[in-house]
Parts: structure tokens; sequence; C-alpha cells
């Protein structure tokens, strides 16, 4: 990823600036020349850090995706997408939902990081869910549903929400990454909600049966209150409607070796 000139600005939890200026410390990330890299985009590369024993991820980014900055520009706020992402964990953190804990982000030009914690984890959900050939523990897609009920009833829709970016840590709880193109609305509209359980079912591996999906969907709409058979059949219908429409336009979604974040 190339270099970006210019004035450098953002903020660094006081455990990462380790005797050096805030400037030095952001320039250090928005420059650094990563050992091994966990994801590498054109405009986006996620890396351990630092190399030597990482305790935290860097996500450096190039540029920015034009409906994110039109949305930020009339709410009066245009961020980076490393601020943005930074904002997003702190908010989301803050009404209990699980995610890495948000420890800097910086800008200069068109370069922009975020810094957040490193999670322990061994797989992604939907790795745990590819398992073996025994039927799947109903716990799993409790927790599931669990998640992302509290996220869409605090407000919130992940907009990118596929089983890679829920990773199970050691004590098998769930935490959930790649926030960055997350939003919150008062009351968001139905389809964002749609869109997210569509990508939900279009990343549950084959080998779960109708089911067992159509269960987790009852169970998600039971903890949203969602009451009334047509108003169910409804909801069924668009996340329904939005998995076939992600299906027709990319590959299905295939579990890397280091989990995207």
């Amino acid at each position: 990823m190339g270099q970006a000139a210019g004035k450098i600005h953002g903020w660094l939890d006081s455990d990462w600036l380790r005797g050096v200026s805030l400037a030095q410390g952001l320039k250090e990330l928005l420059h650094a020349h990563p050992e091994a890299l966990l994801r590498s985009l054109p405009t986006r590369q996620t890396f351990p850090w630092p190399s030597e024993a990482p305790t935290a991820i860097v996500k450096r980014t190039r540029g920015d995706q034009f409906r994110d900055r039109w949305h930020d520009y009339f709410r009066g706020s245009p961020r980076s997408p490393g601020q943005r992402e930074f904002e997003n964990l702190r908010d989301l953190a803050r009404v209990g939902i699980p995610v890495p804990r948000p420890l800097g982000w910086g800008k200069m030009g068109a370069l922009s990081v975020v810094l957040m914690e490193r999670v322990e984890h061994s797989q992604t959900l939907r790795q745990l869910l590819e398992q073996g050939e025994e039927a799947v523990d109903p716990g799993q897609l409790e927790d599931l549903a669990q998640l992302v009920a509290r996220l869409h009833r605090a407000g919130w829709y992940h907009r990118d929400l596929y089983l890679e970016h829920v990773i199970v840590r050691p004590d098998g709880s769930l935490c959930l990454l790649d926030l960055g193109r997350a939003r919150r609305q008062a009351s968001p509209r139905s389809r964002w909600l749609a869109k997210d359980l569509g990508a939900l079912l279009h990343s549950l591996p084959d080998r779960i049966p109708v089911g067992t999906r159509l269960r987790f969907l009852a169970r998600y709409l039971d903890l949203c209150g969602i009451r009334g058979a047509r108003t169910r059949r409804g909801w069924a219908r668009a996340a329904e409607q939005r998995r076939a429409r992600i299906a027709s336009h990319a590959p299905r979604h295939v579990s890397s070796a280091n989990p995207a974040s």
C-alpha cells in the first residue's frame, strides 16, 4: 500500500505511545511494514501489531467508500474509515455488544488506521459450524440469535454480517468484527435489518438444515418482540429475498485461515 503525505490526525491509548509523541505513534502505524498480513485487499490491509509480540490488530485503509462518505457528510460529521470504525467499536461496547476494545485511530492524507485489541480465538463461528458430522449445537445458534437481536434492538445494523465476522472466544462466547460500515439509527429501516439476516443465512454452512435455519430466524424474531404470523412471514420472506440476492451477486463466503477483522 502506497504512502501518503499530510498532517496527521487521530488518537491513541496512552499505553500504546510508549514514550513517543502521538504523531510519531500514529505515523508508525500508518506506514508500518508488517511481517505478516491477516488480510490484504487493494485498498485495505489488516495485520497484527506489534509484529514481534502482537497484542493488537491494525486495519489500514486507503480512500473511502462513496456511500459511507455521503452518509457521514449528511450527518454533519465527515470521518475517515479508521475514525469511523473506532467510534463504532466504542459506541457498540457502550451498549453491551461484544466487540474488540478500540485502542486508537489515525489519518494522514488518504491513509487511515484503526487500532483494536487482539481478541483471543481459534476460529470463526462459520468454521465451528462446519465441523463434524454430528448435529449442530443449538446453543451456538441461540448465542448468535441473542447477539444479532441485541445489535438490532440497540438500533445498529452491521451491513456485512457474515459468519466470518463472528469469532468464538476460548470460553465459547462470541465477538463481532469488521464494524467499519456499521450504522446506528433511532429507527433503522427493516430492509437493513433484513439484509443483515440475509447475509447470515447466506454464510451458514450447507450442512445446516432448513429446519435449523428457520428455528434460528424464529428465535431472532422472538427476541426482537416481532409477533403475528403474517408479520413474521413477511420478515422471513424479506430475509430470504436478501439471501438470494446476495447469492446471485457474490460467491458464498469461504472461511480463511485468518478470520477477517
